[in-house]
């Protein structure tokens, strides 16, 4: 029993950091932001056909972007409901 228990927790732990990779990432992609982590570590966890980041000279950093108005309003939306 104590195997199958410390299978569960790892499963959860790494559910856990996903969610938590995943906002970051879109709420640096709506608000315009610096991302922590680039879309190359975290290809499973966003749909690249409407979020995105790329090198930003002027801050020399990469910064979060979105392609499409919808989807930046549905995400953003999201992110309010959770943080308000």
């Amino acid at each position: 029993m104590k195997n199958y228990a410390g299978i569960v927790h790892s499963f959860y732990l790494h559910n856990f950091a996903n969610v938590c990779r995943h906002y970051e990432y879109m709420k640096a992609c709506v608000f315009g932001l610096p991302v922590s982590t680039s879309w190359k570590h975290i290809r499973d966890l966003v749909d690249h056909r409407y979020f995105y980041d790329e090198y930003d000279p002027t801050l020399q950093e990469y910064v979060g972007r979105y392609t499409c108005g919808m989807c930046r309003n549905a995400v953003a939306e999201a992110l309010l409901s959770v943080t308000g």
